[in-house]
């Protein structure tokens, strides 16, 4: 619970140490998707890291959430803050390719590469447009919405 903004938007906090407070955790996401379509967001790493570590360790608990939840989607997403030009940093979102699976198994080693790439996408990204990035990819959202097409790359200040 050391990020209470996760719990404003519905987030659920989990013990990884708790396999008591896991299987609960399991059981009412099971208990929601019965209920109809769900979405997760988490860090697999099981916490957040700076991201200028390219190594990516996926949890395997991972897995048992997607088997609860299958079928599912994984959408390996890189989140980067920076500051730039102003005093209030942006955040940077950079959404990989979809990683389908009907029944929750997948590829782990797959998913800790795909979230290290789109880090690494929005790091020389900034590195390569400097204090404009956070324009760029404004621009770039703005040209995929009117082409009607969900934007592969974000970025919001905050």
């Amino acid at each position: 619970d050391n990020h209470p903004v996760f719990r404003t938007i519905g987030g659920l906090a989990v013990d990884r140490r708790s396999p008591i407070a896991l299987r609960r955790t399991l059981l009412s996401l099971q208990s929601a998707r019965e209920r109809g379509p769900a979405w997760l967001s988490m860090f697999p790493q099981g916490s957040m890291h700076p991201s200028w570590d390219d190594q990516v360790k996926v949890e395997p608990g991972v897995q048992a959430f997607a088997r609860v939840l299958a079928p599912v989607v994984i959408l390996p997403v890189g989140i980067h803050l920076e500051v730039l030009d102003r005093s209030r940093p942006f955040a940077f979102v950079s959404v990989g390719r979809p990683i389908p699976t009907t029944d929750g198994h997948f590829d782990m080693e797959s998913i800790a590469p795909a979230i290290a790439d789109r880090v690494r996408h929005i790091r020389e990204s900034i590195l390569m447009h400097r204090e404009s990035t956070a324009r760029v990819w404004k621009r770039a959202e703005d040209m995929n919405r009117h082409a009607g097409s969900p934007a592969p790359n974000l970025s919001s200040s905050t």
